[in-house]
């Protein structure tokens, strides 16, 4: 008799990104991304590369990248911080937000100022990509999701 052991789905990576333009406080735009990290020590991880925007203006994007075990608890706090509707347009727009094994979301960025993680649709927002391994093929998006701890049972 063949056995097949699938393995469990877990957050393998989290890579959140930011843009900081010209006219904005760099400083405030980290802090903002320091709130999906709760207790991780972003200033260590956070990376800043320069770029020219359309006009010539100078334009930062900030980035962090976090495997495993931070991911994972990355992962969780932002999932937590979410309401019901929130966790109802991720599952109902799936198909979209779904590449593969990664999990696209965009959170306000103006929120995330004020210590708020909020989910964006679009316009100037914190990217966050969420990056997940084991065996996904013939799961639903709403069992990756259960399976890797980030919602429960009442989103069925």
């Amino acid at each position: 008799m063949l056995r097949v052991l699938y393995s469990v789905v877990r957050v393998k990576s989290v890579n959140l990104s930011v843009m900081c333009y010209a006219t904005e406080d760099l400083t405030k735009v980290a802090k903002g991304l320091g709130i999906f990290l709760d207790i991780l020590h972003h200033s260590t991880k956070l990376t800043t590369l320069k770029a020219e925007g359309h006009y010539g203006d100078e334009i930062s994007i900030l980035s962090i990248n976090l495997k495993n075990q931070e991911a994972e608890a990355c992962a969780k706090r932002i999932f937590s911080h979410l309401d019901q509707e929130a966790i109802r347009t991720i599952l109902n727009s799936a198909e979209l937000r779904f590449d593969g094994s990664k999990l696209f979301l965009r959170f306000s960025k103006f929120d995330a100022y004020f210590g708020r993680i909020v989910l964006a649709s679009g316009g100037d927002a914190i990217k966050v990509v969420v990056g997940f391994s084991g065996y996904l093929k013939g799961k639903t998006y709403d069992d990756i999701l259960k399976e890797a701890g980030l919602i429960g049972e009442k989103y069925a």
